[in-house]
């Protein structure tokens, strides 16, 4: 009982503060009609990345009445963790994505996806919180884990900031005032989530630091080490399976109570040497090297060539073909990733004289009123005799109210319609089309004229 007691009182208040600010974006969103979905500019991308640090600034000052040069300190903390954490994490998750996919988002729906998401993704985020938290505050011999518990936070808040901003301004995507408010505070709960990971599992460290005992100095690097990878692991299996916002949420949430409720509270304990700390850090530093090494020693093809009534196309390798399509339909899709897809289509040309008119009317037999275009042009791929209608959109799944980001490439010709479509509920969507696209060819074969 004491321990929801310790809940209630240190952790509720947060989820309040942001409980708040959720019903706030609703009620103006309703009120002023503002849930229209598009695509954000820098400056609102940035302000909603960060309002989540700003009202967690506020409550660490309720919770604990920080001195302003505190604040200050956490607040130099964030940044650092949102200019510096953030870009170097993004970077090395792009150097360890998979051979040819170009991208970490693509990389996640590779063969290799759960080694990636856990010690490419997760690994490489948690340390690099964890060294902005720490280092600091290793410039004199000892520190106090109090403090690193909360330079944790403030470094997780800014990284989530930055981990936010990528996301809002992801190429083609359009969100509303609430879908951004959700999606900024379940990434900074996210963060804020597997920052109490590596303090809970760390506080072992401060337990037994108080007893001078033999091994003491192995046992301190094997505790640090275990938290930052169990934060690792956390942090990719929340990623592989979390595909919609609202199931996100749900997971996180629960993580979040979870680790607050059943970990020991942290406390101010006796000074614990920096030298533990800096050789766990080098010794996941040579995990992460191993990992990336044996990613890059799996160097197959990521794309794989696909035929469908001579529609030529690639796909990823590891996408298998969906048994649930429709007969007239070839889809390949993931396993652990719902919403993404390519699916492959041949079928007599309509009557409809302009091309674009008629894709505008199957698109709304199709997807039903939830159909958005967003644009749609005439493009050449790989040649000028490869000319391609090109229409951006977006829908909303039938049985749920997961939006769907999606790209079409239709060519009319032999009195047949040739149409590729990428499908994808993630940033995803941009770097597949990206890959996908040079490699679409259409030729009539003998199959097709059946």
């Amino acid at each position: 009982m004491g321990r929801v007691r310790t809940l209630v009182a240190s952790q509720f208040p947060l989820l309040a503060i942001f409980a708040a600010y959720l019903g706030l974006s609703l009620g103006l969103a309703r009120a002023f009609q503002l849930n229209t979905s598009r695509s954000l500019p820098s400056i609102p991308a940035t302000a909603a990345a960060a309002i989540p640090f700003l009202l967690w600034l506020v409550y660490i000052q309720w919770q604990r009445r920080q001195s302003r040069g505190s604040l200050l300190r956490l607040s130099v903390l964030a940044l650092i963790g949102a200019l510096a954490a953030g870009p170097v994490a993004a970077f090395i998750a792009e150097l360890g994505s998979s051979p040819n996919s170009t991208n970490a988002d693509i990389a996640l729906l590779g063969e290799n996806r759960w080694l990636y998401a856990i010690a490419i993704v997760g690994l490489t985020q948690e340390a690099s919180k964890y060294l902005v938290a720490t280092l600091p505050i290793l410039r004199s011999s000892e520190c106090r884990s109090g403090d690193q518990v909360i330079s944790l936070q403030a470094s997780s808040i800014g990284f989530a900031a930055f981990v936010s901003y990528q996301h809002l301004r992801s190429p083609g995507l359009h969100t509303s005032l609430t879908g951004a408010a959700i999606l900024t505070i379940t990434l900074t709960l996210t963060h804020l989530t597997l920052s109490g990971t590596v303090s809970a599992i760390a506080s072992l460290l401060t337990r037994q630091s108080r007893a001078r005992v033999p091994g003491q100095f192995a046992m301190s690097t094997a505790i640090v080490s275990a938290a930052i990878l169990t934060a690792a692991a956390l942090n990719g299996s929340i990623l592989m399976v979390s595909d919609t916002p609202r199931f996100h949420l749900g997971i996180v949430l629960f993580s979040f109570v979870a680790v607050h409720l059943f970990a020991p509270r942290i406390t101010l304990a006796p000074p614990v040497s920096r030298f533990p700390q800096l050789l766990a850090t080098a010794l996941i530093s040579v995990f992460f090297g191993v990992a990336l090494l044996h990613l890059h020693s799996q160097r197959r093809n990521f794309l794989q060539l696909a035929e469908h009534k001579g529609l030529q196309f690639s796909r990823p390798r590891a996408w298998k073909e969906s048994i649930l399509a429709p007969s007239s339909i070839l889809s390949y899709a993931p396993h652990e990733k719902a919403g993404h897809k390519i699916e492959a289509q041949v079928v007599i040309a309509s009557r409809y004289p302009i091309f674009a008119v008629a894709r505008t009317v199957a698109h709304h037999s199709r997807y039903g009123s939830s159909y958005r275009a967003i644009d749609s042009s005439e493009i050449a791929l790989g040649s000028e005799n490869n000319t391609w209608l090109r229409t951006s959109f977006h829908y909303r799944e039938q049985l749920g109210s997961n939006e769907i980001q999606a790209i079409e490439y239709a060519r009319r010709q032999d009195g047949r319609v040739y149409l590729l479509t990428l499908h994808s509920s993630s940033k995803g969507l941009i770097p597949l089309d990206r890959l996908v696209s040079p490699t679409i060819t259409a030729k009539l074969t003998p199959e097709a004229k059946k």
